[in-house]
């Protein structure tokens, strides 16, 4: 579905790359390339739970539990994520 590498308009800058991912003119693989520190992997899996959560749900909670396991505390996705856990009894 991605022939070719999506150019991000702005200079590839972090949160144009989320936005181009939930436009689906990303994949995932470019999603995780791109994302070059923990906030930013945590920030990426999160997104890709909300897409996945509505189609695939053990995706979902797979993206979720590593943004727990791995993500940096002080992230609001953290939290969200943790919420998201415990709503579906993760």
């Amino acid at each position: 579905a991605y022939a070719e590498p999506y150019v991000v308009d702005d200079f590839g800058r972090w949160p144009a790359m989320l936005l181009a991912y939930q436009a689906g003119k990303v994949s995932e693989e470019d999603l995780l390339r791109q994302a070059n520190s923990p906030g930013r992997h945590a920030e990426a899996r999160f997104q890709m739970a909300v897409l996945a959560s509505g189609g695939n749900p053990a995706a979902a909670r797979r993206h979720w539990r590593e943004v727990v396991d791995q993500g940096p505390p002080a992230l609001i996705e953290y939290g969200a994520a943790g919420n998201e856990l415990a709503r579906l009894g993760s």
